[in-house]
């Protein structure tokens, strides 16, 4: 509900006259004003603002200054285009500004927080051998129409506890999908790996285990 000037003075008056209790004039007002529809949280609001502002009226809009604005977008572009790895945490921390002003900036300019695409490291022979597969699975399949059917599926996933890059919350800030790939190593130290196998149509997963580099 919107009240007027001078019910709101009405309410400060009542406020001071009545030990500074917000319940107390909330109570007064309404048997005043039937419609009034006042709390003692809206009292105690009105309270805070007049003694904040020396006023009962709404604070006043600032309209905000397009300069400003203008510079502070080619000040978030300018740290994108420096490091676009940079969460909006980060970017807050660095300039002072809050995440909101990020995300709203990089929302008009159509930046998106892209994942980063983890691509296994191949050896020279390794397309040959792939090739050579191909062609031998191809074969079988011909002579038997069963064979795919008699073949396992597996596949494990790698978690690594040194810090190796986690695609699933390292992104790049671009406006177009900047593709961009990193190659991962076959070994790496302190890592712990799930293995899961499908063999037949059905699916069973095996216990994780720690694997550990020597040297």
């Amino acid at each position: 509900m919107v009240y007027s000037t001078a019910q709101r003075v009405e309410v400060i008056q009542l406020y001071y006259k009545n030990n500074e209790c917000g319940n107390r004039v909330a109570e007064l007002f309404n048997q005043r004003h039937p419609d009034g529809h006042m709390s003692g949280k809206i009292v105690r609001e009105l309270v805070a603002k007049f003694c904040e502002t020396g006023s009962v009226g709404n604070r006043k809009r600032h309209r905000e200054n397009p300069v400003l604005n203008e510079i502070t977008e080619i000040e978030v572009l300018g740290q994108i285009a420096m490091d676009s790895t940079l969460s909006t945490r980060q970017l807050a921390r660095v300039t002072g500004m809050s995440r909101t002003s990020f995300q709203r900036i990089l929302k008009k300019y159509k930046f998106h927080p892209y994942k980063i695409q983890l691509v296994q490291e191949l050896n020279e022979d390794d397309f040959d051998r792939r090739l050579q597969f191909c062609e031998i699975v191809s074969e079988r399949a011909i002579n038997n129409e069963n064979f795919l059917f008699n073949v396992c599926f597996s596949d494990e996933c790698t978690f690594f506890l040194n810090g190796e890059i986690n695609r699933h919350n390292c992104r790049y800030w671009a406006d177009t999908n900047p593709r961009i790939f990193h190659e991962v190593h076959t070994q790496h130290p302190q890592k712990l790996n799930v293995w899961a196998v499908m063999p037949c149509g059905t699916f069973s997963m095996g216990h994780p285990f720690e694997t550990f580099n020597e040297f």
